[in-house]
């Protein structure tokens, strides 16, 4: 982190004061320099600004803490926790006063920053952008899901003067959370993978997720630029009026600068791209399991070139190119037996992928343990269902499913599959062992649900029987 002061800290947020106990020179106090900047004691390291957010746990409980560990300084909202022995900035909000100093640093510097957003693949897709942009440039990135209201603010302060390009993905589960993120990074450009069905519980509609994307553009200048999947139905109809910044899209479609003429599964569980880009012809190898990941590294490959990346570049940082932990990774368990571990989130289009890769993976049987999708409000049956049947029409052999609305895959299935191949367990140890108790050499074996369903410990019990 570039370092900074007491006094510049005053100077990025609002109505911020200034208190050391009973020390009576504040003034003295306006040079301290700040290192680094800490929302956990657990990681605070000796020079921070310790910033006490108010949220499930009170961040005031570790002010004392945080001054064991050596913080430099607090940033509190409560004037009771104000220690004696370091400076304390006190505000009315922590939280909003941590996104206006990321706002502050961010702005001095001259990085290019690039928004990633998406129903589906963004993690994968910022991923595949930061391997392709730092052929060729100093690059940054977010790190793991830093991409909230908090984790974006956080990545900010790993910015240094070396960088060129910064790379930081956005989540969202409403409408004006990514215009909030996007007034604090200020974004030069974005890309906006697909609009789904995630978090329809919360936004009713795919036409309010779609706004919800698009809230990324809110602070362009002229110069930005937006990728966008043209083969989405949404977002091919919202940009098909002129926009004052440059839209590029991304598709199948006849006459796009880059356009995505096949993508085919390899035997090595890997899968092939062949791209026209600006009329030229490019293949892409890519070690990633998946038909639908085509579509991610086209926005990616998309979004570099046009950055000044070469599709030579490209194509040699793709070929090295491994995914993110819990996301489609090939895993090997004793006994002979294959997982693909995909348990980091679940949706309907993310699951009918995964269970897409599961067909085309190499095994004897092929066997889908499935969990709730979260946030599918009152379609979460209907979703459910088509997932099972989705399911059977893969091919799966063995379908186990576990959760409160994962009883819905299981009867979407059972029309097309036998009973005793297709079973729902009221939770995941039964499942577990179950599953355990029916594995044989040659499996290949599915496992996800949505993170807050932690079908990780499925994984892990595979792989230590």
């Amino acid at each position: 982190m570039k370092p900074f002061t007491i006094k510049d800290i005053l100077g990025a947020v609002s109505e911020g004061r200034l208190a050391a106990g009973d020390r009576q020179n504040l003034s003295r106090l306006m040079g301290r320099v700040i290192t680094g900047v800490s929302t956990d004691t657990r990681t605070l390291e000796r020079g921070d600004l310790f910033v006490a957010l108010q949220g499930e746990t009170d961040g005031h409980r570790y002010v004392e803490k945080a001054l064991e560990k050596g913080c430099a300084a607090v940033l509190i909202s409560n004037p009771q926790a104000c220690p004696r022995e370091i400076p304390a900035v006190i505000v009315e909000d922590t939280l909003k006063a941590l996104q206006q100093l990321a706002a502050w640093y961010l702005s001095r510097f001259s990085l290019k920053k690039i928004a990633v957003t998406g129903s589906t693949g963004k993690t994968t897709t910022k991923e595949m952008l930061y391997a392709l942009l730092s052929t060729t440039y100093q690059t940054m990135k977010n790190k793991g899901n830093y991409n909230n209201h908090i984790g974006l603010p956080l990545t900010a302060f790993t910015v240094e003067d070396r960088h060129e390009m910064g790379i930081f993905e956005m989540g969202m589960s409403g409408l004006g959370e990514i215009h909030l993120m996007a007034d604090i990074l200020r974004p030069w450009g974005a890309i906006i993978t697909n609009v789904g069905l995630s978090h329809i519980q919360r936004l009713g509609s795919r036409e309010n997720i779609l706004a919800a994307k698009l809230e990324v553009a809110d602070f362009f200048q002229k110069d930005a630029f937006l990728v966008i999947n043209d083969d989405n139905d949404l977002l091919h109809r919202a940009f098909q009026e002129e926009k004052p910044y440059r839209v590029i899209p991304v598709g199948s479609g006849e006459g796009l600068d880059f356009r995505i003429l096949s993508v085919t599964a390899e035997k090595n569980e890997g899968i092939r791209l062949s791209m026209s880009l600006s009329g030229r012809t490019e293949i892409f190898d890519i070690p990633l399991p998946g038909v639908h990941n085509g579509y991610n590294a086209a926005e990616a490959i998309a979004a570099a070139v046009y950055l000044g990346v070469s599709p030579q570049a490209c194509r040699r940082a793709l070929e090295d190119f491994h995914n993110t932990d819990k996301r489609l990774a090939m895993l090997e368990a004793p006994g002979d037996v294959r997982i693909i571990d995909d348990t980091y989130n679940a949706s309907p289009d993310s699951m009918k992928a995964a269970l897409s890769v599961l067909k085309q993976a190499e095994g004897s049987r092929k066997i889908a343990v499935l969990g709730d999708m979260f946030e599918m409000g009152q379609l979460a049956v209907d979703f459910h269902r088509q997932v099972g049947q989705f399911a059977a029409n893969e091919g799966v052999d063995i379908l186990l499913t576990t959760g409160e609305n994962a009883l819905w895959i299981r009867q979407g299935a059972e029309n097309f599959m036998k009973q005793e191949y297709c079973r729902h367990f009221a939770d995941k140890t039964e499942l577990t062992e179950a599953l355990l108790a029916l594995l044989k050499p040659g499996d290949v074996v599915l496992v996800k649900g949505s993170r807050g369903m932690h079908m990780e410990e499925i994984v892990a019990s595979i792989q230590k029987r």
